[in-house]
């Protein structure tokens, strides 16, 4: 008997986190999501982004990661501080840029899963609305009809994802799906998942075990995960698909897998066996996962593929490379990169069949008059470069192999023959079902609109604003923790307000004044490495007045502005006393310094209000004590009054 899998997290929630992951590494600014069903997807990608930048760590070279040693990455337990890292690798400011999009597109051919799709991205636009700052516009469209109409709006769209698609589409729309998403709109990005059908095995093959659909076309004898399955790829055919498209198209592409299934493994079946005192549920403590399958073929439940576009992974490199800041051009030398006519007089020897219909960006189309101006002409005027129609791998040994393109192939290069051009297909595109714009949500001083489609995008405050806005809230958090007793509220108290610089950046005022950008926070305040002479000449470590818990406290200075503002890394080594064995962690965080006279006005504020609490209540502000009448904790601690004066309160 086959043991159960299952998938934590689920296997639709770990596609959707590969996507986003994807997405967010290539900065895509306008997505087209094809198969968007109830647009879980979409509403994923509609949520504002917390910030438009990523921490500049190059500015201040304290702060960069060193190389891990072999020792350190044999040891789990060792932290980043140990390799003389100031933040441990997890730290937010080396995390990557949020996504940031302007245009959002869904398509699907069901029209009531759309209007789903609408009635829930109504409600979560409207949700979102109150969650935090947008920085950039973002229109939102869902189209109805099949991936293979032109629609000439998806031309310009950075990324195509087709999540559990491809597997759905019957022979002819196969057909159609790369020539129309590769050749036509040429994104520069291309996202495709499809299921496995190795992985199949960890269920078993037969129907009374598992739940399956054999087969829908008759053409082989597997059996499929769903009933509207039209194929399912083993990862060879997958690999050939896709190797075949990106060599057509001109495309770079990783192939890989996600979705690792956990066995539910009986306790009386593990090894070693399992006491049976541990419980009934005894299998969440192996988890043995499907990972540790010596067949490749059987570890992932879902293919994953990534598309970039020649000329783009080309452009990327030369930005990386020496020769792109001496303003060298790098040249892609795939036959159809974008730039392949720079280089090259011709990519290859031309071919009769023009099935895939590829056009090449490097010739832009003269005039709209000449899209049906000869043989060489494609539907948008651009030069068509095909090479081979070939059968896709749909089948592999000992299933019976079937010819699936002959008749598609013959009648497009007849319809071509008679035609003389590329096949005349009217423009039709798809029917617009919802269209909506969430706007920038900063006040109308702070919002510029450019480009046709007249986007916003956020436009900072002035220097001086900013600085304000900054102050203030140090101001907030210093009042909070001298009243409160927070972490270093006695350091320097009087002379300078210290707080986290996660919590200046993370109040939606001060983001907003920088229109969320952080860079925009650290040029307001001018802060900048200290030089090689002036670090040299003072102690890079600086002491932290200890709170008496045994903790050791230092605190490194990796920005400064010269006059009143501060950057800093507190490095604190906790001793836990209580435990004779060496439990001994360390907790770093970037702390941002503010002295100036202000702090003691503000010091001077809040001893002002301690005076108006009772002293024999001064010891209680923060106790609680349980009711004589119900029974329940009730908060006894004392605030100051907002208008002492008024109230004219008389204690000794």
């Amino acid at each position: 008997m086959v043991a159960k899998i299952y998938f934590d997290p689920p296997l639709w929630l770990q596609r959707q986190s590969w996507v986003l992951g994807q997405l967010r590494q290539q900065r895509s600014d306008s997505v087209v999501d094809v198969g968007c069903s109830n647009g879980v997807l979409l509403s994923a990608l509609m949520q504002p982004a917390f910030q438009l930048d990523q921490f500049p760590v190059h500015r201040f070279p304290a702060l960069a990661l060193p190389a891990k040693s072999n020792s350190s990455a044999n040891n789990a337990t060792a932290d980043d501080a140990a390799n003389n890292a100031l933040l441990s690798s997890r730290h937010w400011i080396y995390s990557p840029n949020d996504i940031v999009l302007n245009r959002l597109i869904g398509i699907d051919v069901e029209r009531n899963v759309l209007d789903n799709a609408k009635s829930s991205l109504s409600l979560h636009g409207l949700a979102l609305a109150k969650n935090g700052p947008r920085w950039k516009s973002l229109d939102v469209r869902l189209f109805l009809g099949p991936v293979q109409t032109e629609n000439e709006t998806l031309d310009d769209y950075d990324a195509f994802v087709a999540t559990e698609v491809i597997e759905h589409l019957d022979e002819s729309a196969l057909q159609q799906f790369a020539p129309t998403v590769f050749g036509k709109y040429r994104p520069r990005i291309v996202l495709i998942t499809t299921p496995n059908y190795c992985f199949n095995d960890n269920f078993g093959q037969d129907l009374s075990t598992r739940p399956g659909f054999l087969d829908p076309t008759g053409r082989t004898d597997r059996v499929f995960r769903h009933e509207d399955h039209k194929f399912e790829f083993t990862p060879q055919e997958f690999a050939n698909y896709c190797h075949t498209i990106a060599d057509d198209f001109g495309y770079e592409v990783s192939i890989k897998g996600i979705g690792a299934g956990i066995y539910r493994v009986p306790k009386d079946q593990m090894d070693p066996p399992v006491p049976p005192e541990q419980g009934g549920k005894i299998w969440k403590a192996a988890r043995p996962r499907t990972t540790s399958n010596a067949d490749e073929r059987l570890r992932y439940a879902t293919q994953t593929a990534i598309f970039v576009r020649h000329s783009a992974a080309a452009s990327r490199a030369a930005e990386r490379s020496e020769d792109a800041e001496r303003g060298a051009h790098v040249q892609s030398s795939h036959p159809f990169s974008d730039r392949f006519l720079q280089s090259r007089s011709a990519p290859k020897p031309p071919v009769e069949t023009r099935l895939h219909d590829i056009y090449d960006e490097a010739i832009s189309r003269d005039d709209d008059e000449n899209e049906e101006d000869g043989d060489e002409r494609g539907r948008s005027g651009r030069r068509a470069r095909s090479r081979r129609a070939e059968n896709l791998p749909f089948l592999s040994s000992p299933s019976p192999q079937t010819p699936l393109l002959g008749s598609v192939v013959e009648q497009l290069q007849a319809q071509q023959l008679d035609a003389g051009s590329a096949p005349t297909t009217p423009f039709s595109g798809h029917q617009l079902v919802w269209s909506h714009r969430y706007d920038c949500s900063l006040p109308q001083g702070q919002v510029a609109e450019t480009g046709k489609r007249q986007l916003q995008t956020a436009v900072p405050m002035a220097e001086d604003e900013i600085v304000a806005r900054i102050v203030e809230k140090q101001r907030q958090l210093y009042v909070h923790a001298q009243w409160h007793g927070d972490e270093g509220a006695d350091a320097r108290a009087g002379e300078e307000a210290v707080s986290k610089l996660w919590d200046v950046w993370s109040d939606d005022d001060v983001r907003a004044a920088c229109a969320g950008r952080v860079n925009v926070l650290l040029d307001a305040l001018h802060l900048v490495a200290p030089d090689a002479a002036e670090s040299s000449t003072r102690p890079t470590g600086l002491p932290v007045p200890s709170t008496g818990d045994g903790s050791d406290r230092r605190s490194v200075v990796v920005g400064s502005d010269a006059r009143c503002w501060e950057l800093r890394v507190q490095t604190v080594h906790h001793q836990n006393v209580a435990s004779s064995a060496s439990s001994d962690f360390v907790e770093s965080d970037l702390w941002l310094a503010y002295t100036h006279a202000d702090v003691a006005r503000w010091q001077a504020a809040v001893d002002e209000a301690s005076h108006w609490v009772p002293r024999d209540f001064a010891a209680r502000r923060h106790t609680r004590r349980t009711s004589t009448t119900n029974g329940k904790p009730e908060d006894t601690s004392i605030k100051p009054l907002r208008n002492a004066a008024s109230h004219n309160p008389s204690w000794d």
